[in-house]
């Protein structure tokens, strides 16, 4: 959707609607300083042209309009703490059973791996039959600085974590806002590489890690946003 300029007539509108959606990879990605970032690659079915009647839903301007949203008991707009970011600094990654206090970075990846299909006898050229998924992948790349030989044991011995206690483990919470935080947990994985380039000699030793993953143990969100799909 996109509008030609200012005025709100909807004969000046550029609108295109696609339907069908299903994401196929997303990233969330974190870096000392920052906010928790997330990019969302999604694939469509069909790509509609609005028709000469169709209005975009416009002079929707009260927070209360837009957020109003009955979740879980949950009834009242979201407030200026409600939109503020997550932030590298309020999170904690667990892993081999231990919190890894000295990471820099890092990003998580799910992908679907889908793949557009079509089949004989579908004469519709401008819609996809379906989608279909392969297996679902998780990767964790780390950037973090080396304070003992727990990575480069697990990376020689190739282990298949699966214990309860040693999941791999995200969380973030906003600073100084209560009830609005998620956590990720990963199961079944292990360490598949681990670079460590030679330093300079003013710096630290840093390394960079990737773990895989077969399993998605548990994904929970406390706050007041709403959760689709």
């Amino acid at each position: 959707y996109g509008t030609q300029d200012s005025t709100d007539d909807f004969r000046r509108h550029f609108t295109k609607i696609y339907t069908g959606l299903q994401v196929n990879t997303f990233t969330l990605s974190f870096e000392e300083g920052m906010e928790v970032k997330a990019t969302v690659d999604a694939v469509c079915r069909k790509a509609h042209d609005a028709g000469d009647n169709y209005i975009p839903k416009r002079n929707v301007t009260t927070p209360s309009s837009l957020y109003n949203h009955t979740v879980s008991g949950l009834s009242t707009a979201l407030t200026t703490e409600d939109t503020k970011p997550f932030m590298f600094s309020d999170g904690s990654i667990k892993a081999f059973g231990q919190t890894l206090g000295r990471v820099k970075s890092g990003t998580l990846t799910i992908t679907n791996n889908l793949t557009p299909q079509r089949y004989i006898g579908n004469y519709d050229r401008t819609i996809t039959s379906a989608h279909t998924a392969g297996q679902r992948q998780y990767e964790l790349s780390l950037n973090l600085m080396i304070t003992d030989k727990v990575l480069w044991t697990e990376l020689r011995g190739q282990n298949e974590y699966s214990a309860t206690n040693e999941l791999i483990e995200l969380s973030f919470e906003k600073d100084g806002v209560s009830n609005d935080s998620f956590t990720i947990k990963l199961d079944d994985y292990m360490l598949t590489t681990m670079d460590i380039p030679f330093p300079d000699d003013k710096g630290p030793l840093e390394v960079a890690i990737t773990a895989q993953a077969r399993t998605l143990n548990d994904c929970t969100y406390t706050g007041k946003w709403v959760i689709q799909g």
